[in-house]
């Protein structure tokens, strides 16, 4: 039996503020403007359907003065820039699979189906497709 259910329909993005960086910042005792978590966005459900969260943060001494093992956390550099790449990663996902999905439904044609260049031609067409979405799941910028 088939799985029915559908994931929520793509496209997806990662959900930008208006300076161009991911959304969710947030600001430490000092000031310093970080990255907390990635929102995932579907363009056509127009809701969220992931947070990525860009933990394995590191102690920050308190600037504050106060006394006593009063620490926050904040991800690292190397933590934040694996968890965007993760966000990217999903927020392919859909065109992923309909990339794939349209591969593996030409390649199962019969060899007695095959209608030579044409089908060369919409084969080629639907791994250009998948190289796109490839470069959108590694942050790429990729052109309609």
């Amino acid at each position: 039996m088939k799985n029915e259910t559908r994931p929520t329909p793509g496209p997806w993005t990662i959900l930008e503020d208006g300076s161009g960086e991911p959304d969710s910042m947030k600001r430490d005792s000092s000031g310093d403007v970080y990255r907390e978590e990635c929102r995932i966005h579907s363009l056509t459900a127009k809701h969220s359907v992931a947070h990525v969260y860009l933990g394995a943060g590191k102690a920050i001494p308190k600037s504050d003065g106060r006394p006593g093992g009063m620490q926050e956390y904040r991800p690292t550099p190397a933590a934040i820039a694996q968890q965007v790449a993760n966000a990217h990663l999903i927020a392919a996902a859909p065109e992923m699979y309909e990339a794939l999905a349209r591969i593996v439904e030409m390649l199962r044609l019969p060899d007695d189906e095959w209608d030579g260049e044409h089908d060369q031609l919409a084969l080629t067409g639907r791994v250009m497709l998948a190289e796109q979405v490839l470069a959108k799941a590694r942050g790429e910028e990729v052109q309609p």
